[in-house]
Protein backbone atom coordinates (compact mmCIF):
# COMPACT_ATOMS: atom_id res chain seq x y z
CA UNK A 1 0.00 0.00 0.00
CA UNK A 2 0.97 3.65 -0.25
CA UNK A 3 1.49 3.86 3.52
CA UNK A 4 3.85 0.87 3.62
CA UNK A 5 5.78 2.39 0.71
CA UNK A 6 6.02 5.68 2.62
CA UNK A 7 7.37 3.81 5.63
CA UNK A 8 10.01 2.06 3.53
CA UNK A 9 11.04 5.34 1.89
CA UNK A 10 11.39 7.08 5.24
CA UNK A 11 13.36 4.17 6.70
CA UNK A 12 15.70 4.28 3.73
CA UNK A 13 16.19 8.03 3.43
CA UNK A 14 15.67 9.61 6.86
CA UNK A 15 18.66 9.98 9.16
CA UNK A 16 16.89 12.40 11.51
CA UNK A 17 15.57 11.36 14.90
CA UNK A 18 12.23 13.04 14.24
CA UNK A 19 10.89 10.61 11.65
CA UNK A 20 13.32 7.71 12.03
CA UNK A 21 11.28 4.54 12.35
CA UNK A 22 12.29 1.68 14.62
CA UNK A 23 13.32 -1.70 13.28
CA UNK A 24 10.56 -3.85 11.81
CA UNK A 25 9.78 -5.82 14.98
CA UNK A 26 9.04 -2.64 16.93
CA UNK A 27 5.87 -0.56 16.63
CA UNK A 28 6.22 3.00 15.41
CA UNK A 29 5.77 5.60 18.12
CA UNK A 30 2.60 7.70 18.20
CA UNK A 31 4.42 10.80 16.93
CA UNK A 32 5.89 8.81 14.03
CA UNK A 33 2.49 7.37 13.14
CA UNK A 34 0.92 10.84 13.24
CA UNK A 35 3.69 12.40 11.13
CA UNK A 36 3.44 9.73 8.42
CA UNK A 37 -0.38 9.77 8.36
CA UNK A 38 -0.51 13.58 8.20
CA UNK A 39 2.00 13.52 5.34
CA UNK A 40 -0.14 11.03 3.42
CA UNK A 41 -3.40 12.88 4.12
CA UNK A 42 -1.87 16.18 3.00
CA UNK A 43 -0.77 14.49 -0.22
CA UNK A 44 -4.28 13.14 -0.80
CA UNK A 45 -5.83 16.58 -0.20
CA UNK A 46 -3.43 18.44 -2.45
CA UNK A 47 -3.55 15.77 -5.15
CA UNK A 48 -7.17 16.82 -5.54
CA UNK A 49 -6.73 20.59 -5.86
CA UNK A 50 -10.16 20.99 -7.42
CA UNK A 51 -11.85 20.19 -4.10
CA UNK A 52 -9.62 22.54 -2.12
CA UNK A 53 -9.48 25.41 -4.61
CA UNK A 54 -13.14 24.91 -5.56
CA UNK A 55 -14.05 25.29 -1.90
CA UNK A 56 -12.00 28.49 -1.57
CA UNK A 57 -13.12 30.03 -4.86
CA UNK A 58 -16.78 29.23 -4.20
CA UNK A 59 -16.53 30.79 -0.74
CA UNK A 60 -14.95 33.99 -2.09
CA UNK A 61 -17.55 34.26 -4.88
CA UNK A 62 -20.34 33.69 -2.35
CA UNK A 63 -18.80 36.37 -0.14
CA UNK A 64 -18.82 38.84 -3.02
CA UNK A 65 -22.43 37.95 -3.87
CA UNK A 66 -23.58 38.38 -0.26
CA UNK A 67 -21.48 41.54 0.10
CA UNK A 68 -23.25 43.10 -2.88
CA UNK A 69 -26.68 41.84 -1.83
CA UNK A 70 -26.37 43.15 1.74
CA UNK A 71 -24.09 46.07 0.89
CA UNK A 72 -23.81 48.71 3.62
CA UNK A 73 -26.64 47.31 5.74
CA UNK A 74 -28.69 49.95 7.57
CA UNK A 75 -29.10 50.28 11.33
CA UNK A 76 -32.88 49.98 11.31
CA UNK A 77 -35.51 47.25 11.68
CA UNK A 78 -35.10 46.03 8.10
CA UNK A 79 -31.33 46.07 8.64
CA UNK A 80 -31.83 43.86 11.68
CA UNK A 81 -33.85 41.44 9.55
CA UNK A 82 -31.14 41.50 6.88
CA UNK A 83 -28.51 40.61 9.46
CA UNK A 84 -30.65 37.68 10.66
CA UNK A 85 -30.92 36.39 7.10
CA UNK A 86 -27.25 36.92 6.30
CA UNK A 87 -25.97 34.99 9.33
CA UNK A 88 -28.46 32.18 8.85
CA UNK A 89 -27.50 31.76 5.20
CA UNK A 90 -23.78 31.69 6.06
CA UNK A 91 -24.28 28.98 8.68
CA UNK A 92 -26.46 26.94 6.32
CA UNK A 93 -23.84 27.19 3.58
CA UNK A 94 -21.03 25.97 5.82
CA UNK A 95 -23.28 23.30 7.36
CA UNK A 96 -24.11 21.59 4.09
CA UNK A 97 -20.62 22.12 2.66
CA UNK A 98 -19.29 19.69 5.29
CA UNK A 99 -20.99 16.80 3.45
CA UNK A 100 -17.75 16.36 1.49
CA UNK A 101 -16.36 14.83 4.69
CA UNK A 102 -18.74 11.87 4.36
CA UNK A 103 -17.28 10.65 1.08
CA UNK A 104 -13.73 11.29 2.28
CA UNK A 105 -13.83 8.53 4.93
CA UNK A 106 -16.13 6.25 2.92
CA UNK A 107 -13.38 5.95 0.30
CA UNK A 108 -10.73 5.21 2.92
CA UNK A 109 -12.67 2.78 5.12
CA UNK A 110 -11.35 -0.41 3.48
CA UNK A 111 -7.77 0.93 3.46
CA UNK A 112 -8.08 1.88 7.13
CA UNK A 113 -9.33 -1.60 8.07
CA UNK A 114 -6.48 -3.30 6.21
CA UNK A 115 -3.78 -1.06 7.63
CA UNK A 116 -5.19 -1.19 11.14
CA UNK A 117 -5.29 -5.02 11.04
CA UNK A 118 -1.58 -4.92 10.13
CA UNK A 119 -0.92 -2.67 13.16
CA UNK A 120 0.52 0.14 11.04
CA UNK A 121 -0.99 2.76 13.33
CA UNK A 122 -3.51 3.36 16.12
CA UNK A 123 -7.06 4.67 15.49
CA UNK A 124 -6.33 7.86 17.44
CA UNK A 125 -3.33 8.66 15.21
CA UNK A 126 -5.45 8.17 12.10
CA UNK A 127 -8.33 10.25 13.51
CA UNK A 128 -6.09 13.16 14.53
CA UNK A 129 -4.37 13.09 11.14
CA UNK A 130 -7.77 13.38 9.45
CA UNK A 131 -8.70 16.37 11.64
CA UNK A 132 -5.36 18.11 11.18
CA UNK A 133 -4.73 17.47 7.48
CA UNK A 134 -8.21 17.20 6.01
CA UNK A 135 -10.73 18.96 8.25
CA UNK A 136 -8.70 22.06 9.13
CA UNK A 137 -7.71 23.15 5.55
CA UNK A 138 -11.32 22.75 4.41
CA UNK A 139 -13.10 24.10 7.52
CA UNK A 140 -10.88 26.86 8.95
CA UNK A 141 -9.69 28.73 5.85
CA UNK A 142 -13.12 29.24 4.16
CA UNK A 143 -14.73 31.09 7.13
CA UNK A 144 -11.73 33.42 7.23
CA UNK A 145 -11.98 34.09 3.49
CA UNK A 146 -15.72 34.72 3.74
CA UNK A 147 -15.32 37.03 6.72
CA UNK A 148 -12.62 39.08 5.03
CA UNK A 149 -14.87 39.62 2.00
CA UNK A 150 -18.31 40.28 3.48
CA UNK A 151 -17.48 42.10 6.72
CA UNK A 152 -16.29 45.40 5.18
CA UNK A 153 -18.76 45.23 2.27
CA UNK A 154 -21.82 44.72 4.47
CA UNK A 155 -20.52 47.12 7.10
CA UNK A 156 -20.91 44.82 10.09
CA UNK A 157 -20.07 45.74 13.66
CA UNK A 158 -16.40 46.58 14.29
CA UNK A 159 -16.68 47.53 17.97
CA UNK A 160 -15.16 45.47 20.79
CA UNK A 161 -13.23 43.09 18.48
CA UNK A 162 -16.52 41.94 16.95
CA UNK A 163 -14.82 40.94 13.68
CA UNK A 164 -12.47 38.47 15.38
CA UNK A 165 -15.32 37.07 17.46
CA UNK A 166 -17.29 36.63 14.23
CA UNK A 167 -14.43 34.64 12.68
CA UNK A 168 -13.93 32.58 15.84
CA UNK A 169 -17.62 31.66 16.02
CA UNK A 170 -17.71 30.64 12.34
CA UNK A 171 -14.58 28.51 12.68
CA UNK A 172 -15.82 26.76 15.84
CA UNK A 173 -19.19 26.13 14.19
CA UNK A 174 -17.62 24.82 11.00
CA UNK A 175 -15.27 22.49 12.86
CA UNK A 176 -18.08 21.19 15.10
CA UNK A 177 -20.40 20.46 12.18
CA UNK A 178 -17.63 18.85 10.12
CA UNK A 179 -16.60 16.57 13.01
CA UNK A 180 -20.26 15.69 13.61
CA UNK A 181 -20.68 14.73 9.95
CA UNK A 182 -17.36 12.85 9.96
CA UNK A 183 -18.51 10.88 13.02
CA UNK A 184 -21.73 9.91 11.22
CA UNK A 185 -19.64 8.81 8.22
CA UNK A 186 -17.48 6.67 10.50
CA UNK A 187 -20.44 5.01 12.25
CA UNK A 188 -22.45 4.17 9.12
CA UNK A 189 -20.70 2.12 6.48
CA UNK A 190 -23.28 2.82 3.78
CA UNK A 191 -22.75 6.28 2.29
CA UNK A 192 -26.44 6.75 1.42
CA UNK A 193 -27.50 6.09 5.02
CA UNK A 194 -24.85 8.56 6.22
CA UNK A 195 -26.16 11.26 3.88
CA UNK A 196 -29.81 10.72 4.87
CA UNK A 197 -29.03 10.85 8.60
CA UNK A 198 -26.74 13.89 8.17
CA UNK A 199 -29.48 15.79 6.30
CA UNK A 200 -32.05 14.96 8.99
CA UNK A 201 -29.72 16.05 11.79
CA UNK A 202 -28.81 19.30 10.05
CA UNK A 203 -32.46 20.10 9.27
CA UNK A 204 -33.43 19.43 12.88
CA UNK A 205 -30.58 21.62 14.08
CA UNK A 206 -31.68 24.37 11.67
CA UNK A 207 -35.28 24.15 12.86
CA UNK A 208 -34.25 24.90 16.44
CA UNK A 209 -31.69 27.57 15.53
CA UNK A 210 -33.98 30.38 16.71
CA UNK A 211 -35.03 31.76 13.32
CA UNK A 212 -37.97 29.53 12.40
CA UNK A 213 -39.51 29.44 15.87
CA UNK A 214 -39.08 31.60 18.95
CA UNK A 215 -37.51 29.15 21.39
CA UNK A 216 -39.18 30.91 24.33
CA UNK A 217 -42.59 30.03 22.87
CA UNK A 218 -41.93 26.27 22.87
CA UNK A 219 -44.01 24.88 25.73
CA UNK A 220 -44.09 21.19 24.78
CA UNK A 221 -41.65 19.52 27.19
CA UNK A 222 -40.59 17.03 24.50
CA UNK A 223 -39.35 19.84 22.22
CA UNK A 224 -38.45 22.57 24.70
CA UNK A 225 -34.85 21.48 25.22
CA UNK A 226 -34.03 20.28 21.71
CA UNK A 227 -32.34 23.62 21.01
CA UNK A 228 -29.70 22.57 23.55
CA UNK A 229 -28.51 19.94 21.06
CA UNK A 230 -28.44 22.33 18.08
CA UNK A 231 -24.99 23.53 17.03
CA UNK A 232 -26.79 26.03 14.77
CA UNK A 233 -28.60 27.58 17.75
CA UNK A 234 -25.43 28.46 19.66
CA UNK A 235 -23.63 29.71 16.55
CA UNK A 236 -26.62 31.73 15.35
CA UNK A 237 -27.36 33.31 18.73
CA UNK A 238 -23.71 34.24 19.30
CA UNK A 239 -23.35 35.78 15.81
CA UNK A 240 -26.49 37.88 16.29
CA UNK A 241 -25.52 38.98 19.81
CA UNK A 242 -22.00 39.87 18.66
CA UNK A 243 -23.45 42.00 15.87
CA UNK A 244 -26.37 43.95 17.32
CA UNK A 245 -26.17 44.00 21.12
CA UNK A 246 -24.54 47.46 21.10
CA UNK A 247 -26.43 48.85 18.10
CA UNK A 248 -29.21 51.41 18.36
CA UNK A 249 -31.72 50.72 15.60
CA UNK A 250 -33.29 53.91 14.26
CA UNK A 251 -36.68 53.86 12.54
CA UNK A 252 -38.89 56.65 11.21
CA UNK A 253 -42.59 55.79 11.18
CA UNK A 254 -45.60 58.07 10.89
CA UNK A 255 -43.42 61.15 11.37
CA UNK A 256 -41.88 59.80 14.55
CA UNK A 257 -38.20 59.03 15.08
CA UNK A 258 -37.95 55.79 17.02
CA UNK A 259 -34.76 54.44 18.54
CA UNK A 260 -34.70 50.82 19.71
CA UNK A 261 -31.68 49.11 21.33
CA UNK A 262 -30.65 46.01 19.42
CA UNK A 263 -30.61 44.09 22.72
CA UNK A 264 -34.34 44.73 23.15
CA UNK A 265 -35.22 43.19 19.80
CA UNK A 266 -32.91 40.26 20.52
CA UNK A 267 -34.85 39.43 23.67
CA UNK A 268 -38.19 39.55 21.83
CA UNK A 269 -36.79 37.04 19.31
CA UNK A 270 -35.99 34.64 22.15
CA UNK A 271 -32.24 35.22 22.23
CA UNK A 272 -30.45 35.87 25.53
CA UNK A 273 -28.15 38.87 25.19
CA UNK A 274 -25.85 37.79 28.04
CA UNK A 275 -25.13 34.41 26.42
CA UNK A 276 -22.38 35.38 23.96
CA UNK A 277 -19.48 33.74 25.76
CA UNK A 278 -21.68 30.90 27.00
CA UNK A 279 -22.58 30.11 23.37
CA UNK A 280 -18.91 30.18 22.36
CA UNK A 281 -18.07 27.78 25.20
CA UNK A 282 -20.88 25.47 24.05
CA UNK A 283 -19.49 25.48 20.49
CA UNK A 284 -16.09 24.56 21.92
CA UNK A 285 -17.72 21.78 23.94
CA UNK A 286 -19.43 20.41 20.79
CA UNK A 287 -16.00 20.28 19.13
CA UNK A 288 -14.58 18.23 22.00
CA UNK A 289 -17.62 15.91 22.17
CA UNK A 290 -17.60 15.13 18.43
CA UNK A 291 -13.83 14.70 18.43
CA UNK A 292 -14.13 12.08 21.19
CA UNK A 293 -17.18 10.39 19.62
CA UNK A 294 -15.41 10.17 16.26
CA UNK A 295 -12.40 8.49 17.87
CA UNK A 296 -14.57 6.04 19.84
CA UNK A 297 -16.53 5.15 16.70
CA UNK A 298 -13.29 4.57 14.81
CA UNK A 299 -11.89 2.40 17.60
CA UNK A 300 -14.99 0.39 18.53
CA UNK A 301 -17.17 0.27 15.40
CA UNK A 302 -14.82 0.30 12.41
CA UNK A 303 -13.07 -2.98 13.20
CA UNK A 304 -11.87 -5.73 10.92
CA UNK A 305 -13.75 -9.04 10.81
CA UNK A 306 -11.92 -11.77 12.69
Amino acid sequence: SELSQDIENIKASSNSDNLKLPVSHEAASFSQQLAILCSRTFKNVYRNPKLLLGNYVLTVLLGLFLGILYYNVENDISGFQNRLGLFFFILTYFGFLTFTGLSSFALERIIFLKERSNNYYSPIAYHLSKIWSDVIPLRVVPPILLGLVIYPMVGLNMDDSAFFKFLGILILFNLAISMEILTIGIIFEDLNNSIILSVLILLGSLLFSGLFINTKDITNIAFKYLKNFSVFYYAYESLIINEVKTLILKEKKYGLNIEIPGATILSTFGFIVQNLFFDIKMLLMFNIVFLVLGYLALKLIVVEQK
